[in-house]
């Protein structure tokens, strides 16, 4: 009887040690991180060698790391991650995980397919980009074409060598974007690959970033959540004219499809996947109707004015299959690890002006005062003083900016100045960095801020203003000599960019002015 009661004993010590379970605790699932620091915590059932916990990130450039926090051989089964010097990550690109060695020691049990999601998030302030967005009475035909739009309200903002002018209104109906993306090589995958977001996913939705296109998101609450949910709205469209809607339940790890009846049209200037020749880039229009953004959302918020809706718009860049891919937001605190965290996104204001019923007879008297004074004018003798014509002269500096003031301006003013000057240099973006002690990234939010254009289009269109000048000033140059002295080296290739940007040949402009 004793042999048999050790015997189960045994059998059921030697049972227990091929049942380990190894499951991870801490941090929770779709938790938000605020700090420097993450503790991993592993609730371990069982007998195991060891447990070895990981982290897998994206850095700034997009490159995922991965880094072991070492191996914890006995209770309690933790580690603490400094993560200070990785940047904010939402839901979908950091992964907590971990593997195991059972008692046998003959092989290790890996824990990322049950990998942990979460996110760091340690800028809690709401974003201060915003717009206000008016009212309008009159619908945008959605053509693709933007003239009918008041470029007066458009904010603009540089992605890489991109500039991105976006303009937006509404009315009881839909949500209108105007977005035009100067852009002087246009690239497009012709098969656009399929990606599951999460696994066992049924749907699928094409990789549109991949190449040239534009991506907007709407926090259709303004909650300002840091996880994605059913009340954020995705729109991505690409150049050539595809879109992908999606909304991203991160709660529930499902992807839904959306935006079937967004009425949206892109139009091309220039070629794509030609890097033969130089384009001006793409215009998208998009109508987003009020019912589909809201489908799904339980509590729909009545439209009126002062109305919030969270917002980011973000500018897909590549340059060619195998050349870099780049990416530029509205938002300058959004980076490419956290654009998908909804906290780091602007917002929308609603506009509607309406006249208060006190404004009209207050309106009415001052139309009164100003016809008495328009007919006491009419007929009030003044005696006749010979005006004293005054010839303006143009600053040609200062007319290639939309600010001349703020932060800045001066020193934005001595680097315009120098492209100016040196038409013919092959000036490039850190020559100037070094030259007057500005950071790239800065530089190029300040051509943007003061100029309306990318450092790269400035600088073309500095050398166009100066070729008008001498084609029209200096009749004793010939094309080719005035080509040479703006650093074209190529007669026709200056004849074929003045061409584009004026609509006219050098000869014939200078023949016709």
């Amino acid at each position: 009887m004793a042999f048999l009661i050790i015997f189960l004993v045994s059998f059921s010590w030697c049972l227990a040690l091929g049942e380990e379970t190894v499951i991870l605790t801490d941090p929770k699932p779709l938790s938000v991180v605020n700090g420097d620091l993450v503790r991993l915590r592993a609730e371990v059932s069982g007998v195991v060698e060891w447990v070895e916990f990981f982290v897998s990130y994206e850095d700034l450039e997009g490159n995922r790391e991965e880094k072991s926090l070492g191996q914890v051989k006995s209770a309690p089964f933790e580690a603490l991650w400094d993560c200070r010097m990785v940047p904010d990550q939402n839901s979908g690109r950091l992964y907590l995980y971990f593997s195991y060695q059972d008692s046998s020691g003959l092989h290790e049990k890996i824990g990322y397919t049950s990998r942990r999601d979460v996110a760091i998030d340690r800028t809690p302030e709401v974003s201060s980009a915003h717009m206000l967005i008016p009212y309008v009475s009159q619908v945008p035909v959605i053509d693709g074409n933007l003239e009918e739009w008041d470029s007066s309200g458009f904010q603009y903002f540089s992605s890489s060598d991109n500039t991105v002018g976006f303009y937006a209104g509404w009315n009881e109906k839909a949500v209108f974007f105007g977005i035009e993306v100067k852009d002087e090589f246009i690239f497009c995958f012709k098969d656009k690959q399929q990606r599951l977001r999460f696994p066992g996913d049924t749907i699928s939705y094409p990789k549109i970033w991949l190449g040239d296109g534009v991506e907007l998101n709407l926090d259709v609450l303004n909650n300002k959540h840091s996880i994605r949910d059913t009340t954020h709205r995705e729109i991505m469209i690409s150049a050539d004219g595809v879109l992908a809607g999606i909304i991203q339940d991160n709660f529930n790890s499902r992807v839904y499809t959306w935006a079937e009846n967004v009425e949206f049209k892109t139009k091309i200037h220039g070629t794509i996947n030609d890097d033969s020749d130089s384009d001006s880039g793409f215009t998208v229009e998009l109508a987003v109707p009020w019912d589909a953004i809201y489908e799904r959302v339980q509590d729909r918020p009545a439209l009126k004015n002062g109305m919030k809706i969270g917002f980011s718009l973000y500018n897909y860049d590549r340059d060619g299959a195998a050349g870099t891919w780049t990416f530029g937001s509205w938002n300058p605190d959004i980076v490419k690890t956290n654009n998908d965290n909804p906290s780091e996104w602007g917002t929308l204001v609603l506009q509607k002006r309406r006249l208060s019923s006190y404004l009209v007879p207050v309106i009415f008297l001052v139309c009164i005062l100003l016809i008495w004074f328009i007919v006491k004018s009419k007929f009030k003798k003044e005696p006749v003083v010979e005006a004293v014509k005054e010839v303006p002269v143009e600053d040609p500096i200062d007319a290639l900016f939309i600010v001349h003031e703020g932060r800045n301006f001066a020193e934005m003013k001595l680097v315009i100045q120098e492209l100016w000057d040196n038409p013919q240099k092959k000036v490039v973006l850190k020559d100037l960095t070094d030259s007057f002690n500005l950071g790239a990234d800065r530089l190029r939010q300040l051509f943007v801020q003061f100029t309306g254009k990318s450092f790269k289009e400035l600088f073309v269109h500095i050398k166009i203003e100066k070729a008008k000048r001498l084609l029209k000033e200096s009749q004793d140059l010939t094309i080719s000599q005035i080509a040479y002295q703006l650093g074209y080296e190529q007669t026709p290739q200056f004849n074929k960019i003045f061409k584009k940007r004026t609509g006219l040949t050098p000869q014939g402009y200078r023949e016709n002015k």
